[in-house]
């Protein structure tokens, strides 16, 4: 018996627990289509993780940048209110990967190729608007954003690969789902060690950048997956303390952790983000929101983007 079957007769720990969610009703609520109710919880989520990834980069980019000042006497209001904002919406990528880990990626030639539509859907339009404002651009970027795949973007590439691995994962998964849990905390303990503890660059971490966090992200999403008995039965409430709190540790490590924290306290790779971006998730997960016809930002594939 693989692991969704499992999941929705019995739940993770082999019992029926009527509190708590199975597998068959989020998939039936959150990824129905074509029908007049849907519970769209996890669609809102993707949307507040969408507006974090713009929140992140307008906060860091547009608005002077975010300081690099580690002494308290050289920080004005501008620069602890922008700091405050990065905390809150540094975990935005680590959602997508969340949502990914807790639905799974199944590889197939459907999720391809609406990453390209999506892509190409981007970058021939850029590439376009670019010659009508006078830009030279060469006749290879064209074919390069029609190609799309090729065109360099950390995300898509990584994410890309994490696509063609997931069938050797998702087998790992279903065999060791007993020890999956414990498997990918420690995994996630040597990705902190190595980077923030030892500054060993030989695994290239690179604060989360890296194809080794987006494997780690999606085992600890599938892992939380097969906990979810007992993640439902928290309410929303006390997920979202516990988010708030892990904003105030980034704050708060950031204002107060000198130098080394000034980058590391906002990294994708930093294990205190990581629970925030969880903690928002299961913050989501367990409330239900339901409305009628809800645009379906969510197709008949497992994998998400």
């Amino acid at each position: 018996m693989d692991i969704k079957s499992e999941i929705s007769q019995n739940g993770p720990n082999g019992r029926t627990n009527n509190n708590c969610v199975n597998y068959a009703v989020i998939k039936k609520s959150t990824l129905k289509q074509n029908g007049t109710n849907r519970n769209s919880n996890i669609e809102l989520f993707r949307i507040i993780a969408t507006s974090l990834v713009l929140i992140v980069h307008f906060n860091d980019f547009f608005v002077g940048g975010v300081t690099t000042n580690t002494e308290l006497s050289d920080l004005c209001t501008q620069d602890f209110c922008q700091l405050f904002i990065q905390a809150i919406s540094c975990c935005c990528v680590n959602c997508f990967l969340v949502i990914s880990g807790w639905f799974s990626i199944k590889l197939k030639f459907s999720a391809l190729w609406n990453l390209w539509v999506i892509l190409i859907g981007v970058y021939v339009p850029m590439w376009l608007l670019g010659i009508i404002l006078g830009a030279n651009l060469p006749i290879k970027d064209l074919i390069n954003s029609i190609i799309a795949f090729s065109k360099e973007s950390y995300f898509i590439q990584l994410y890309l690969m994490l696509i063609f691995l997931s069938p050797m994962l998702n087998t790992f998964v279903e065999k060791y789902n007993t020890y999956l849990l414990r498997y990918s905390i420690i995994f996630c303990s040597i990705e902190f060690l190595m980077e923030f503890c030892f500054h060993n660059k030989c695994l290239y971490i690179a604060n989360g950048y890296s194809l080794i966090h987006f494997i780690i992200m999606y085992l600890l999403g599938r892992a939380a997956f097969i906990k979810q008995d007992k993640i439902k039965c928290i309410s929303a409430r006390w997920w979202f303390i516990l988010y708030f709190v892990m904003v105030l540790t980034i704050f708060g490590s950031r204002i107060f952790g000198g130098g080394r924290m000034v980058h590391y306290a906002f990294s994708y790779s930093n294990p205190i983000v990581i629970c925030e971006s969880f903690f928002l998730f299961f913050v989501f997960g367990n409330y239900n929101y339901s409305v009628k016809r809800t645009p379906a930002i969510y197709s008949k594939n497992d994998w998400e983007f």
